[in-house]
Protein backbone atom coordinates (compact mmCIF):
# COMPACT_ATOMS: atom_id res chain seq x y z
CA UNK A 1 0.00 0.00 0.00
CA UNK A 2 1.15 3.46 -0.74
CA UNK A 3 0.55 7.04 -0.63
CA UNK A 4 1.49 9.59 -3.37
CA UNK A 5 3.07 12.92 -2.31
CA UNK A 6 4.12 15.88 -4.38
CA UNK A 7 6.52 18.02 -1.55
CA UNK A 8 7.33 21.24 -3.15
CA UNK A 9 10.93 20.53 -3.84
CA UNK A 10 13.11 20.08 -6.45
CA UNK A 11 14.04 16.33 -6.30
CA UNK A 12 15.32 13.91 -4.16
CA UNK A 13 18.81 14.65 -4.27
CA UNK A 14 18.28 18.36 -3.44
CA UNK A 15 19.13 18.10 -0.06
CA UNK A 16 17.11 20.01 2.62
CA UNK A 17 15.22 21.82 -0.51
CA UNK A 18 11.59 20.97 0.89
CA UNK A 19 9.27 24.24 0.66
CA UNK A 20 6.92 24.89 3.43
CA UNK A 21 3.95 24.43 1.96
CA UNK A 22 2.99 21.03 0.77
CA UNK A 23 1.27 20.07 -2.38
CA UNK A 24 0.07 16.06 -1.99
CA UNK A 25 -1.01 14.04 -4.45
CA UNK A 26 -1.85 10.62 -2.83
CA UNK A 27 -2.26 6.92 -3.54
CA UNK A 28 -3.50 4.70 -1.20
CA UNK A 29 -4.03 5.61 2.98
CA UNK A 30 -1.49 6.73 4.90
CA UNK A 31 -2.41 7.66 8.61
CA UNK A 32 0.97 9.78 9.23
CA UNK A 33 0.37 12.24 6.38
CA UNK A 34 -3.16 12.78 7.75
CA UNK A 35 -6.20 14.76 5.51
CA UNK A 36 -8.47 12.61 3.87
CA UNK A 37 -7.32 13.21 0.45
CA UNK A 38 -10.36 12.43 -1.52
CA UNK A 39 -10.03 11.30 -5.52
CA UNK A 40 -12.48 11.05 -8.44
CA UNK A 41 -10.70 10.23 -11.90
CA UNK A 42 -11.31 8.45 -15.11
CA UNK A 43 -9.68 5.90 -16.89
CA UNK A 44 -8.74 4.22 -20.40
CA UNK A 45 -10.93 1.01 -20.47
CA UNK A 46 -9.13 -0.97 -23.00
CA UNK A 47 -8.06 -4.57 -22.25
CA UNK A 48 -5.39 -4.53 -25.01
CA UNK A 49 -2.44 -2.52 -23.46
CA UNK A 50 -0.45 -0.59 -24.95
CA UNK A 51 3.00 -0.15 -23.33
CA UNK A 52 4.46 3.65 -24.35
CA UNK A 53 7.33 5.98 -23.46
CA UNK A 54 5.25 9.09 -23.66
CA UNK A 55 2.25 10.54 -22.19
CA UNK A 56 0.43 13.79 -21.57
CA UNK A 57 -2.37 16.39 -20.59
CA UNK A 58 -3.82 19.72 -20.85
CA UNK A 59 -5.06 20.68 -17.41
CA UNK A 60 -6.58 23.88 -15.90
CA UNK A 61 -8.15 24.27 -12.52
CA UNK A 62 -10.06 27.16 -10.49
CA UNK A 63 -8.31 30.93 -10.64
CA UNK A 64 -6.52 32.05 -6.72
CA UNK A 65 -8.34 32.83 -3.83
CA UNK A 66 -10.83 30.12 -3.98
CA UNK A 67 -8.54 27.08 -2.12
CA UNK A 68 -9.71 27.44 1.75
CA UNK A 69 -6.80 27.98 3.67
CA UNK A 70 -4.46 25.11 4.84
CA UNK A 71 -6.03 23.06 1.45
CA UNK A 72 -5.03 22.83 -2.23
CA UNK A 73 -6.88 21.28 -5.48
CA UNK A 74 -4.99 19.74 -8.01
CA UNK A 75 -5.84 17.56 -11.67
CA UNK A 76 -3.62 14.92 -12.12
CA UNK A 77 -2.28 12.10 -14.36
CA UNK A 78 -1.21 8.94 -12.65
CA UNK A 79 0.51 5.82 -14.89
CA UNK A 80 1.71 2.29 -14.03
CA UNK A 81 5.69 1.90 -14.79
CA UNK A 82 6.72 -1.23 -16.65
CA UNK A 83 9.75 -2.89 -16.41
CA UNK A 84 11.21 -5.93 -18.78
CA UNK A 85 7.33 -5.93 -20.18
CA UNK A 86 5.91 -6.39 -16.67
CA UNK A 87 4.35 -4.45 -14.36
CA UNK A 88 6.94 -3.16 -11.73
CA UNK A 89 4.81 -1.84 -8.86
CA UNK A 90 5.98 1.54 -9.21
CA UNK A 91 3.44 4.68 -10.45
CA UNK A 92 4.48 8.43 -12.38
CA UNK A 93 2.04 11.41 -11.68
CA UNK A 94 2.49 14.91 -13.08
CA UNK A 95 -0.23 17.54 -12.15
CA UNK A 96 -1.01 20.95 -12.27
CA UNK A 97 -2.02 22.43 -8.67
CA UNK A 98 -3.54 25.73 -6.78
CA UNK A 99 -2.74 26.05 -2.99
CA UNK A 100 -4.58 28.28 -0.39
CA UNK A 101 -2.54 31.58 -1.24
CA UNK A 102 -3.67 31.32 -5.09
CA UNK A 103 0.16 30.11 -6.34
CA UNK A 104 -0.55 27.77 -9.14
CA UNK A 105 2.15 24.81 -9.51
CA UNK A 106 3.32 22.24 -11.62
CA UNK A 107 4.24 18.43 -9.94
CA UNK A 108 6.10 15.37 -11.20
CA UNK A 109 6.70 12.15 -8.82
CA UNK A 110 7.89 8.77 -9.21
CA UNK A 111 7.06 5.96 -6.55
CA UNK A 112 7.75 2.60 -5.26
CA UNK A 113 4.74 1.41 -3.88
CA UNK A 114 4.92 3.36 -0.87
CA UNK A 115 7.42 5.20 -0.51
CA UNK A 116 8.07 8.55 -3.01
CA UNK A 117 11.34 8.37 -4.53
CA UNK A 118 11.25 11.63 -6.37
CA UNK A 119 9.52 14.68 -6.87
CA UNK A 120 9.83 18.23 -8.16
CA UNK A 121 7.69 20.85 -8.26
CA UNK A 122 8.23 24.41 -9.45
CA UNK A 123 5.54 27.61 -9.54
CA UNK A 124 3.90 28.68 -12.69
CA UNK A 125 3.56 32.86 -13.00
CA UNK A 126 0.93 34.88 -13.38
CA UNK A 127 -1.27 32.31 -11.82
CA UNK A 128 -4.03 33.05 -13.47
CA UNK A 129 -6.58 32.43 -16.17
CA UNK A 130 -4.56 30.54 -19.37
CA UNK A 131 -5.70 29.47 -22.94
CA UNK A 132 -3.89 25.87 -21.89
CA UNK A 133 -1.21 24.56 -19.20
CA UNK A 134 0.38 21.10 -21.15
CA UNK A 135 1.75 18.57 -18.81
CA UNK A 136 4.36 15.40 -20.32
CA UNK A 137 6.53 12.84 -19.20
CA UNK A 138 9.00 10.59 -21.11
CA UNK A 139 11.60 8.64 -20.16
CA UNK A 140 15.33 9.16 -20.66
CA UNK A 141 18.52 6.75 -21.33
CA UNK A 142 20.07 7.72 -17.29
CA UNK A 143 16.64 6.06 -15.93
CA UNK A 144 15.26 9.44 -15.04
CA UNK A 145 12.10 10.71 -17.12
CA UNK A 146 12.18 14.13 -18.26
CA UNK A 147 8.52 16.13 -16.89
CA UNK A 148 7.40 18.93 -18.95
CA UNK A 149 5.28 21.47 -18.53
CA UNK A 150 4.28 24.49 -20.32
CA UNK A 151 1.48 26.91 -21.05
CA UNK A 152 -0.06 29.05 -23.43
CA UNK A 153 -1.33 32.16 -21.62
CA UNK A 154 -3.45 34.85 -23.58
CA UNK A 155 -3.74 32.69 -26.61
CA UNK A 156 -2.14 28.89 -28.22
CA UNK A 157 0.20 30.85 -30.98
CA UNK A 158 1.90 32.78 -28.26
CA UNK A 159 4.42 30.03 -25.81
CA UNK A 160 4.37 31.91 -22.39
CA UNK A 161 5.67 29.64 -19.78
CA UNK A 162 8.43 26.42 -20.50
CA UNK A 163 9.51 24.47 -17.53
CA UNK A 164 11.03 20.92 -17.19
CA UNK A 165 12.52 18.90 -15.10
CA UNK A 166 14.52 15.18 -14.33
CA UNK A 167 12.48 12.55 -11.98
CA UNK A 168 14.45 9.52 -11.03
CA UNK A 169 12.81 6.47 -11.73
CA UNK A 170 13.25 2.70 -11.23
CA UNK A 171 16.55 1.41 -12.68
CA UNK A 172 15.74 -0.66 -16.08
CA UNK A 173 12.32 0.90 -16.27
CA UNK A 174 11.13 1.77 -20.05
CA UNK A 175 7.90 2.43 -20.21
CA UNK A 176 4.44 3.33 -18.95
CA UNK A 177 1.30 1.36 -19.17
CA UNK A 178 -2.22 2.01 -20.49
CA UNK A 179 -5.32 0.03 -20.15
CA UNK A 180 -6.22 -2.24 -17.87
CA UNK A 181 -5.90 -6.06 -16.90
CA UNK A 182 -7.52 -8.16 -14.42
CA UNK A 183 -5.76 -9.85 -11.64
CA UNK A 184 -6.40 -11.55 -8.45
CA UNK A 185 -10.33 -10.32 -8.45
CA UNK A 186 -9.04 -6.47 -9.16
CA UNK A 187 -9.37 -4.66 -12.77
CA UNK A 188 -6.19 -2.49 -12.50
CA UNK A 189 -6.56 0.88 -14.16
CA UNK A 190 -2.92 1.62 -15.36
CA UNK A 191 -3.98 5.19 -17.01
CA UNK A 192 -6.03 7.06 -14.68
CA UNK A 193 -6.77 10.94 -14.85
CA UNK A 194 -8.85 13.10 -12.16
CA UNK A 195 -8.90 15.30 -9.15
CA UNK A 196 -7.85 15.25 -5.76
CA UNK A 197 -7.28 17.71 -3.13
CA UNK A 198 -5.33 17.85 0.88
CA UNK A 199 -9.38 18.07 2.47
CA UNK A 200 -13.11 18.14 0.66
CA UNK A 201 -13.39 21.04 -0.44
CA UNK A 202 -17.22 21.64 0.03
CA UNK A 203 -17.33 25.87 0.82
CA UNK A 204 -17.90 26.63 -3.05
CA UNK A 205 -18.41 25.62 -6.81
CA UNK A 206 -15.23 24.44 -7.94
CA UNK A 207 -13.66 22.96 -11.77
CA UNK A 208 -11.22 21.23 -13.26
CA UNK A 209 -10.20 20.42 -16.74
CA UNK A 210 -8.08 17.89 -18.50
CA UNK A 211 -7.43 17.77 -22.08
CA UNK A 212 -5.61 16.06 -24.67
CA UNK A 213 -5.40 12.77 -22.04
CA UNK A 214 -3.56 10.59 -24.10
CA UNK A 215 -0.46 8.60 -25.00
CA UNK A 216 1.78 8.17 -27.77
CA UNK A 217 2.00 4.74 -30.20
CA UNK A 218 2.90 4.26 -33.46
CA UNK A 219 3.86 7.12 -34.38
CA UNK A 220 0.71 8.91 -33.56
CA UNK A 221 -0.89 10.77 -29.95
CA UNK A 222 -4.15 8.42 -29.10
CA UNK A 223 -6.88 7.97 -26.45
CA UNK A 224 -8.86 5.11 -25.67
CA UNK A 225 -12.34 4.51 -24.10
CA UNK A 226 -13.13 6.08 -20.60
CA UNK A 227 -14.95 5.34 -17.66
CA UNK A 228 -15.00 6.73 -14.17
CA UNK A 229 -13.35 5.33 -11.27
CA UNK A 230 -14.30 6.08 -7.63
CA UNK A 231 -11.36 5.98 -5.14
CA UNK A 232 -11.59 2.16 -3.75
CA UNK A 233 -12.03 0.87 -6.93
CA UNK A 234 -8.76 2.94 -8.28
CA UNK A 235 -6.01 0.38 -8.64
CA UNK A 236 -3.24 1.44 -10.94
CA UNK A 237 -0.55 -1.12 -10.56
CA UNK A 238 0.61 -4.00 -8.13
CA UNK A 239 3.32 -5.97 -6.98
CA UNK A 240 2.95 -9.59 -5.26
CA UNK A 241 0.34 -9.79 -2.99
CA UNK A 242 -0.03 -5.98 -2.67
CA UNK A 243 -1.62 -3.49 -4.83
CA UNK A 244 -1.65 0.22 -5.15
CA UNK A 245 -4.44 2.54 -6.08
CA UNK A 246 -5.03 6.13 -6.27
CA UNK A 247 -6.13 8.48 -2.95
CA UNK A 248 -7.92 7.50 -0.21
CA UNK A 249 -11.31 8.34 -0.21
CA UNK A 250 -14.07 9.21 -2.74
CA UNK A 251 -14.88 12.64 -3.81
CA UNK A 252 -18.12 13.28 -2.94
CA UNK A 253 -20.17 15.90 -5.14
CA UNK A 254 -18.27 15.59 -7.93
CA UNK A 255 -19.79 15.41 -10.99
CA UNK A 256 -19.10 16.94 -14.63
CA UNK A 257 -19.68 19.81 -16.66
CA UNK A 258 -19.13 17.59 -19.88
CA UNK A 259 -16.86 14.73 -21.21
CA UNK A 260 -16.32 13.80 -25.13
CA UNK A 261 -13.40 11.72 -27.02
CA UNK A 262 -10.11 12.68 -24.84
CA UNK A 263 -11.33 15.69 -22.28
CA UNK A 264 -13.55 15.96 -19.20
CA UNK A 265 -14.71 19.25 -17.39
CA UNK A 266 -14.70 17.85 -13.28
CA UNK A 267 -16.72 20.31 -11.16
CA UNK A 268 -17.79 19.85 -7.50
CA UNK A 269 -21.50 21.27 -6.72
CA UNK A 270 -22.03 19.28 -3.84
CA UNK A 271 -25.32 17.39 -5.01
CA UNK A 272 -24.54 14.56 -7.07
CA UNK A 273 -21.25 12.57 -7.70
CA UNK A 274 -20.80 11.10 -11.18
CA UNK A 275 -22.09 7.45 -10.77
CA UNK A 276 -18.97 5.02 -10.21
CA UNK A 277 -18.37 2.85 -13.81
CA UNK A 278 -20.17 5.43 -15.97
CA UNK A 279 -18.81 6.55 -19.52
CA UNK A 280 -17.24 9.38 -19.94
CA UNK A 281 -16.59 8.78 -23.82
CA UNK A 282 -16.76 5.97 -25.69
CA UNK A 283 -14.66 6.13 -28.36
CA UNK A 284 -11.17 6.10 -29.16
CA UNK A 285 -9.08 7.93 -31.64
CA UNK A 286 -5.94 10.20 -32.47
CA UNK A 287 -5.38 13.36 -33.09
CA UNK A 288 -2.87 16.15 -34.11
CA UNK A 289 -1.80 18.00 -30.86
CA UNK A 290 -2.86 21.78 -30.98
CA UNK A 291 -0.38 23.66 -30.18
CA UNK A 292 1.60 20.94 -32.12
CA UNK A 293 5.52 22.30 -31.53
CA UNK A 294 5.79 21.07 -27.82
CA UNK A 295 4.84 17.55 -28.95
CA UNK A 296 7.43 17.58 -31.96
CA UNK A 297 9.38 13.89 -30.69
CA UNK A 298 11.48 13.60 -28.90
Amino acid sequence: MSRLKGLLRENWRTAAAIVAIELLIAVVPSAAAGGDQPYLGGYFTNTVRYDTEHVFMECRIPPGGTIPSGNWLIGVLSVAGVKDGSLSGWVYQVGIGRTDNGQLRWTAQSWDMNQMYSSRSAPLPDAGNWAGIYLRMDPSSDYTYRARCWGYKNDLDHLSYYDQGYIWWNYGEDCFRVGTTSYSGHTFKHFQFGVESHNPITNYNWDCFEYQLGYYYNGLWRYQPAKVCWQGDSDVTWRGDDAVHIGEINYAGVDKYYSYSGRVAWYYNGVRTIPNGSWLWSTSGSWNTYPPAVFQMP
